[in-house]
């Protein structure tokens, strides 16, 4: 729990999704990225989560800003000897995301601490490429044309005209 915020997991259809909640069931969000079979949060820090995502039978440590599209796969940031990666808690201070875990080593055959250190992911930055520019914005605007999950920009599980008002909000505002 943090900022009023809760996270975990929520039983969907049998199988367990990435949620989050403001202290009803009414405010829940399915955070569960479009590629992942299951996931769950396991930590968060104000409108940042982590946790798991299952993906092609692998899990994935994860990073969310509070809805699906916001999802980063975190297992692209450890040393190809680390395997099923844990994101376990997170903290933020001065525009820095910490994520701590663990991961198994395959050199050593023990499981090790991992750290991950982001700048804060920008929501403007919607392909993620590290820059907010005239390609973010023609991505989003595929995605909301298309109804992707993705272009559920303010998270309240219904793309419509409000979403693309914040992601325009956003991209005014820069990062």
């Amino acid at each position: 729990m943090s900022g009023g915020q809760q996270g975990g997991s929520a039983d969907v259809a049998g199988v367990p999704h990435a949620s989050l909640w403001g202290g009803t069931s009414a405010s829940w969000l399915d955070l569960n990225p479009g590629v992942a079979v299951e996931s769950a949060v396991t930590g968060i820090f104000n409108d940042i989560e982590v946790g798991y995502a299952l993906v092609d039978g692998v899990r994935h440590a994860s990073l969310w800003t509070g809805s699906p599209g916001s999802w980063i796969d975190l297992n692209q940031y450890v040393p190809a000897q680390f395997t099923l990666p844990v994101a376990a808690g997170v903290w933020a201070s001065n525009g820095l995301v910490y994520i701590a875990g663990n991961a198994f080593n395959t050199s050593t055959n023990r499981t090790e601490a991992v750290l991950w250190t982001f700048r804060r992911p920008c929501p403007a930055d919607f392909n993620r490429d590290g820059i907010v520019d005239f390609f973010d914005y023609l991505d989003f605007v595929q995605a909301f044309s298309q109804q992707q999950p993705e272009a559920d920009f303010n998270g309240d599980q219904v793309i419509d005209f409000f979403d693309y008002l914040d992601f325009v909000q956003a991209f005014s505002n820069g990062c």
